[in-house]
């Protein structure tokens, strides 16, 4: 399993190697030598020439739009709903404050810390600690499901 997945995952990097290329009007080794498989926030591609603007959506829209000489056009955002699970669960994590939270924890070195780290919060600290290295200033992030499970 983790061979296939690692077969996609440098077809895939092929793939962005070949469409960066082109669109930067770079060498492909180029573009290796500035993406060196790893994956870079907004911040960090326009830093390195990899992204001509930031956006959001509508504004990625308005600039397609423009590319194809299109002046009257109308667009939409479909969302799924979310089930009532997702729902609580978004607004929990909502109101949620990873570092503030890591900061009183790691500030104490105490045993009540290490008991929430063998409980059931265990978990929860574990990903607030991954929520650490999400500094995009856009708050735009892509992460891999697989990933996780095949470290």
């Amino acid at each position: 399993m983790a061979q296939v997945f690692q077969a996609s995952v440098e077809n895939g990097y092929r793939q962005f190697l070949n469409l960066v290329a082109t669109g930067r009007d770079m060498s492909i080794e180029q573009v290796d030598a500035i993406a060196q498989g790893q994956v870079w926030s907004g911040a960090q591609a326009l830093e390195n020439g990899l992204v001509d603007a930031l956006g959001d959506l509508p504004e990625a829209v308005a600039a397609a739009a423009a590319l194809a000489q299109v002046s009257d056009y109308d667009w939409r955002y479909i969302e799924r709903t979310l089930s009532p699970g997702e729902q609580f669960m978004q607004q929990i994590l909502g109101s949620f404050d990873a570092n503030a939270l890591l900061g009183k924890f790691e500030s104490r070195q105490s045993r009540l810390v290490d008991s929430l780290e063998q409980g059931p919060l265990g978990p929860l600290l574990e990903q607030a600690q991954s929520l650490r290295n999400f500094n995009d200033p856009r708050n735009l992030y892509l992460q891999c499901e697989f990933c996780e499970a095949l470290r």
